[in-house]
């Protein structure tokens, strides 16, 4: 009953809040100036990383009847999410065609693409936009509350997990926003043309999660529980609240409890899992990676388990390398490079392009592009005032950006 009044609440703070965001962005660019396609990334990556902030804060979320409680923060992040549409769209010289039907037509294409309503559509070289009449627009943005909802609701952990709960929020809302993003830009980036629609087409939510699916998500966690070999009680119990949340019969949630006491991993069907709906896939990646991070240190064996589960099931991996990335481990496991653990995280910019110089403990200096691709490889002394290049070039001052910079000359 608490779920169904959180996705009832959701949806209605969706409606009012595209009218009143898109006129706040068109009053700022009467006074500010206007970004460029260059400028695109940053706001995909800001607003991701924004509303990933916002909606981690709730550290506490009793049970299902908790989601009522971040509904605040959830308006915030659509809020910003209508925004960050508007801006790409500005960015790419599209902002006469952002209206408030226009950008929920992105968003929901963004959002869920062909699972929900067919707002995008290929006309020759140029793509179409279906832009909802006044009669439609209700409804079209009732649907994506709907669908929005639903992905947060799948997630095991934020649902049952107090502790984690928030966590797993606010990783769920960062990759959604991401995803809204980096589809939008796309979109916006071609040729469009927008035609009104006075008429919806059919949708279709994707099935609950049935029961078998559940369980095998169930015992992916607990693998990933047991991989490091510091299974503690804290982590049982995390694990114990899914399963007594979950409508198992008495014969599974028994047998997944006497599973759980063990040091051996279950056995998973995977084949099952990767027949599952994308929300059911891309829940369990967002609960992996709630129960990875729960303590702030992500094991390097939990970290290969993650990426053993994305590779069969397709998941999103570069997600897991940009949530993880500041820890070595997904430097060491993902781009192969024989690190130890990280001293420093510089970020700076280079020629207009944003890179990250990471200082290791061993002395090693490694420089990646804004997409992790490694540009330069290195070790450092006396903090960065002196870097040496494995070519041999030696850079020397004070200055430990322009260290950086000159590096890279």
């Amino acid at each position: 009953m608490a779920i169904e009044k959180f996705q009832e609440k959701f949806i209605q703070i969706i409606i009012p809040l595209f009218e009143g965001s898109i006129e706040d962005r068109k009053k700022y660019y009467l006074e500010n100036e206007k970004p460029s396609k260059e400028h695109v990334e940053d706001i995909i990556s800001s607003c991701s990383k924004t509303n990933g902030a916002i909606s981690g804060i709730s550290g506490m979320i009793p049970g299902p009847a908790g989601l009522l409680a971040i509904i605040p923060e959830l308006k915030f992040t659509i809020e910003n999410q209508i925004a960050m549409i508007y801006d790409i769209g500005v960015a790419n010289g599209k902002e006469e065609h952002m209206s408030k039907e226009t950008v929920l037509a992105l968003a929901m294409q963004s959002g869920f693409g062909s699972a929900g309503i067919n707002a995008v559509a290929r006309q020759g070289e140029k793509i179409l936009i279906k832009k909802a009449s006044v009669k439609v627009f209700q409804q079209m943005a009732k649907v994506l509350g709907i669908k929005l909802s639903a992905g947060v609701v799948k997630s095991a952990v934020a649902k049952f997990v107090p502790v984690l709960g928030g966590l797993a929020i606010g990783i769920w809302v960062k990759y959604t926003t991401a995803k809204i993003g980096e589809n939008s830009a796309l979109i916006l980036s071609k040729d469009i043309d927008v035609q009104e629609t006075d008429q919806i087409d059919e949708y279709q939510l994707d099935p609950e999660e049935t029961i078998e699916v559940l369980e095998n998500k169930v015992i992916v966690l607990m693998n990933l529980m047991k991989v490091d070999d510091e299974s503690n009680e804290k982590e049982k119990e995390y694990i114990k609240q899914i399963i007594d949340n979950i409508d198992f019969s008495y014969y599974t949630s028994a047998k997944l409890k006497v599973d759980l006491e063990l040091s051996s991993q279950s056995k998973v069907d995977f084949k099952l899992l990767e027949l599952s709906s994308k929300s059911d896939k891309d829940s369990l990646l967002i609960d992996m990676i709630s129960l990875a991070k729960r303590d702030g240190k992500v094991h390097v064996k939990e970290f290969e388990y993650i990426m053993t589960v994305c590779e069969k099931l397709n998941l999103d991996v570069k997600f897991v390398i940009n949530e993880l990335f500041a820890n070595y481990l997904a430097v060491k496991y993902f781009l192969k490079v024989d690190a130890v653990e990280i001293n420093d995280i510089i970020e700076y910019t280079f020629n207009n392009t944003k890179n990250k110089a990471q200082f290791y403990a061993d002395n090693r200096l490694f420089i990646f592009d804004n997409n992790n691709e490694i540009i330069l490889k290195g070790s450092y002394q006396n903090g960065g005032r002196k870097i040496i290049i494995d070519n041999g070039k030696t850079i020397e001052s004070n200055d430990i950006n322009n260290n950086l910079i000159e590096a890279l000359c």
